[in-house]
């Protein structure tokens, strides 16, 4: 009785490992990406009257922040992905699915060291992501809706990474909120930008 499908895209695995001669990051049809995959499970889902919602994860190489660590210490596509860069692949998915897909998540529980590095400084660099991201979706098409990554329920416990943070302490720096009994807010620079916020409970 599933009415949605929850459809994860790595972006590395469709993405040139390296930039070729004229790649137009913005620009779906541009030589190097590989929809295929992509395309069969938004046509599995339709077909069978689910809603694909995309999911956009990990960088390619080229897309990741300078001075990257070792990859056991941040794993591949993790380390501070350029928003101008999530920017493009935000393009260039919606254009892609214009009118199959209005759904779009970016990033999996980006209070991990799993999937976003490093945790210091995280929320903050995670919204001028999201801000990148839900710009692009919606200069494609108006009517896509932007939906938050999913922060896992736990934070806080030590990786080879380093420390996760906890949700609601992440949350709170994207939102720029005092972490205090007030929950007073700041001044934010850049306010998120989203259509639905989204936490994972288990």
């Amino acid at each position: 009785n599933a009415d949605a499908a929850r459809l994860y895209v790595k972006w590395r695995s469709i993405a040139p490992s390296t930039k070729p001669e004229g790649f137009a990051a913005a620009d779906p049809n541009s030589p190097g990406y590989d929809w295929g995959a992509v395309d069969q499970a938004v046509v599995d889902s339709r077909a069978r009257g689910l809603r694909p919602i995309v999911v956009v994860n990990l960088a390619p190489d080229w897309a990741e922040g300078k001075n990257r660590p070792p990859l056991d210490l941040a794993p591949a596509g993790t380390w501070k992905p350029n928003p101008s860069d999530v920017a493009d692949f935000g393009a260039a998915i919606a254009q892609r699915y214009k009118g199959q897909v209005r759904d779009y998540i970016l990033w999996n529980e980006p209070n991990l060291t799993l999937w976003l590095n490093p945790q210091a400084g995280a929320p903050g660099h995670y919204r001028s992501m999201l801000n990148a991201f839900y710009n692009a979706v919606h200069s494609v098409d108006g009517r896509n809706g932007v939906i938050t990554a999913g922060t896992a329920p736990y934070g806080g416990g030590k990786s080879a990474a380093g420390v996760n943070t906890r949700p609601l302490e992440f949350w709170r720096k994207i939102m720029c909120i005092k972490d205090n009994r007030k929950l007073s807010s700041t001044k934010c620079k850049n306010k998120a930008k989203f259509d639905v916020l989204a936490h994972h409970p288990i």
